[in-house]
């Protein structure tokens, strides 16, 4: 009777530590030999702008990490699905790489609205996931357990953008252009935000609308000059910000306006908007901390080159570069044993993570699960280099030092 007992209640004590997760101990997606990695990313459609240059920089960190032995004996083998920018192809896209692919953890996306609308499906499944350069704040806020973000966030991002308008002296109005979805209004919640903080400086504002997919922004353009700004901040994706810019010249609109990193590309958004001298008083947030040409550089690019030979090289490559050192970093210091509980352990314990590329290093905590701080600013010099601003604050002779004038 004595043993009958015991043995009930060993049973019930197994099916009470199972229920709870506690021996739950998840190795999906993980041999002896490789660890399968999913991502998802826009390589088609307007989208893979913020979808190609990033996938192409995080692959070439896993293929040298793998022709160098890989992780404590696994390679990381890859699957890529395309998600378009397109909420319903992304949460398709996770849905395979989840439940078909069976992947242990998950990179992407490019845009925003995708990201999103792949969250719940990521986050029922538990699966970590490194979500960038998607940058939406309610991708990541509140934290759960599973999702970490190594790029800005919206907060992040405009607010920055709005501190390094006002160290511009003499700032009396701003001018917001922006796109009306939940993408543009966080940002721009953000940035007016700063701007009520400083209300001692008396800076007035106003906002206009861009729509999405338009070929002629006269309109919006002329509503801006009317307010006569200072200094304009634009919340735009890269196919609407090339089309202000260029009206904007040819309207008259000559004043400072910064872009968010999504037109960070500045050599794209120059040779899309067709006028070179358009882009005199153009700044975007970045991510690097120099020009990807920059000699520091050469050994990634070279390499990316070497998978990749059609490839240019762009600020959008920095993120990537990040993201994949980052993933190896963390498979690195969970060790042989490696299940996805240890993973997210170790991700959260990562603190002051040096990427190389980035402009501030990456910590988080069980609380916080954003990772970069920081941004930098990039401009254009007249000769069509790219000239960084290291420190976010507008230098009073900074047309003269790009050659402009």
């Amino acid at each position: 009777m004595r043993n009958k007992v015991s043995l009930m209640g060993w049973l019930l004590l197994v099916v009470c530590f199972v229920s709870t997760g506690v021996m739950a101990a998840d190795t999906t997606g993980v041999t002896d030999t490789e660890v399968r990695i999913g991502l998802f990313f826009p390589t088609t459609g307007p989208a893979s702008l913020w979808g190609i240059p990033p996938l192409h920089a995080i692959t070439t960190i896993l293929n040298q990490m793998n022709e160098a032995g890989g992780v404590h004996g696994r390679k990381v083998k890859v699957f890529l699905e395309d998600d378009a920018g397109n909420p319903e192809k992304a949460k398709g896209a996770v849905k395979k790489l989840i439940y078909d692919t069976k992947v242990f953890a998950l990179m992407g996306t490019g845009a925003s609205l995708a990201a999103f609308a792949a969250k719940q499906e990521i986050e029922a499944a538990r699966v970590p996931w490194l979500g960038a350069p998607a940058i939406m704040d309610k991708i990541y806020v509140p934290a759960f357990p599973t999702t970490f973000s190594y790029g800005l966030t919206s907060n992040v991002d405009a607010q920055s953008m709005a501190r390094f308008v006002l160290t511009k002296p003499d700032v009396k109005k701003i001018a917001f252009v922006y796109h009306y979805d939940d993408w543009g209004e966080g940002l721009l919640g953000a940035a007016v935000k700063v701007l009520e903080e400083h209300k001692a400086t008396k800076v007035e504002w106003t906002s206009e609308v861009v729509e999405k997919g338009i070929t002629d922004a006269t309109a919006v353009v002329l509503k801006v000059k009317n307010y006569n700004p200072d200094f304009m901040i634009g919340f735009l994706y890269p196919t609407e910000g090339p089309v202000f810019i260029r009206d904007a010249y040819k309207y008259g609109l000559k004043v400072p306006i910064v872009f968010n990193t999504a037109l960070s590309d500045l050599t794209d958004v120059k040779n899309r908007s067709g006028i070179p001298e358009s882009m005199k008083w153009v700044f975007a947030s970045t991510y690097g901390t120099a020009a990807i040409s920059d000699p520091k550089f050469a050994d990634l690019v070279n390499a990316m080159k070497g998978y990749f030979p059609q490839t240019r090289p762009q600020p959008q490559n920095f993120i990537g570069f990040a993201g994949g050192r980052l993933l190896v970093e963390a498979l690195r210091r969970s060790g042989r044993d490696l299940t996805r509980e240890k993973f997210v352990d170790v991700l959260e314990d990562i603190k002051d993570f040096e990427t190389g590329v980035l402009p501030s290093k990456i910590s988080y905590s069980k609380t916080s699960h954003i990772g970069l701080k920081g941004c930098t600013f990039v401009t254009l010099r007249k000769d069509g280099t790219d000239y960084y601003l290291l420190e976010p604050k507008w230098d009073p002779v900074i047309l003269k030092k790009k050659n402009w004038e």
